[in-house]
Order: C-alpha cells, then structure tokens, then sequence
C-alpha cells in the first residue's frame, strides 16, 4: 500500500512511523483459518497478538528457561513477511520448493538489505524464529503451531472451514510444539483427540 507523500512526520522518526505504517498491512493478510466465532478468516496481526500475549500466560510452560521481551518480539514480527507473501498456511499441501528464498526476499524488502536499529533486530528476530533453535524460537514456534489448533476448538469446528486432514499427518506436523512445551504438547494431544472424536480430523 502507498501513503501519501505528504502525511506529516515528526523530526528523527520518519523511518520508524514509516515502518509502522507498512506493518499496517498485515492486518489484510488473510489466514487460512477463522477467528473463534467463526465469522470469518483471521488475519495475520491478530494471529501475532494472540501468540505474543501466549508468552506472558504461559511462560512457565516452556521447556527451557526464556526471555518473555525477546520471545514476545519475537513472535510480533515472526509473520511480517507475510505482507509480501501472503499467508504461509496456504502452501500447507503443497508448499514451493523455494520458499525459504521467497520469505528472505520478503524479508530484505521490508528491513532493509543492511537495515540499521531497530529493524535490525527485528529482521535478527525474524531469522531466528525460522531457524528454531534457540530456547525462545523453540517456545515461539510451539506457540505459532499451537493456536490454529486451539481456535478450531474453541470455535466448535469452525476455524478450519471445510478442511479436513489425516489426524498422523496433523499430529506429526505438529510435533513442533513438543520441541518447545511438553506441557502444550500434552494438551494438544488432548485436543486432537478431541478434534477426531467430532470428526474435523479422520
């Protein structure tokens, strides 16, 4: 999206409202599932609020001791590549084999090839996140993994829409998450369990 050229702004934060202001955008990236009333597709800023808000409730659930101000912005800019490429959950079933590269150009077109402070960090979050080894990418992936899940629950089926999958596939897919909360793991057994026994998994 363009913004006027001649919208005013204050004196040594151009940049930075700038940014703020082409973060906007995530909000119109669509996801493929449905917020809990099921009224209609959740979008990616609400999906990112929702898992950074995880980390302050469930801190005490990771695995391995964290940063909740490094996983909490970690988890607000994990999907901020998305305003150029769109929701990833709709390469699901087949996803590009250069998808990686597709995101790391998403990612230099919107920090910056040598991005200065704080859009350095932030791209450094974001290379974390994918990564997924340290004790906060771990914590922020499970979360990632977890909530569509949850939100099918929550929503009494209506998250996933029409979709339907293999309850050994989904399980495996979601794995993930044991990586960075056995507890959340524990529990997301329970609710695929709870997903089958109604029939949105087979």
């Amino acid at each position: 999206m363009k913004y006027n050229d001649d919208i005013p702004l204050p004196f040594g934060g151009e940049q930075l409202f700038t940014f703020l202001m082409r973060a906007d955008a995530l909000k119109q990236v669509q996801r493929a599932n449905k917020i809990s009333d099921g009224a209609r597709q959740e979008n990616s800023a609400e999906h990112s609020w929702q898992a950074a808000l995880m980390v302050t409730l469930f801190e005490h659930w990771s695995n391995y001791p964290i940063s909740v101000r490094k996983t909490t912005q970690m988890l607000l800019v994990h999907d901020i590549v998305e305003i150029e490429t769109g929701d990833n959950c709709h390469y699901t079933q087949n996803p590009p084999e250069n998808l990686h590269e597709i995101e790391q150009k998403a990612a230099i077109s919107i920090y910056g090839e040598n991005p200065e402070a704080p859009f350095r960090e932030m791209k450094s979050l974001w290379e974390e996140f994918e990564r997924g080894r340290s004790n906060e990418a771990k914590f922020a992936r499970a979360i990632d993994a977890f909530l569509p899940l949850f939100l099918q629950v929550i929503s009494d089926g209506k998250a996933w829409g029409d979709w339907r999958g293999d309850h050994k596939e989904y399980t495996d897919k979601k794995s993930i998450i044991q990586k960075g909360s056995d507890r959340l793991w524990e529990y997301s057994l329970e609710l695929i369990e709870y997903c089958i026994a109604r029939n949105w998994l087979y």
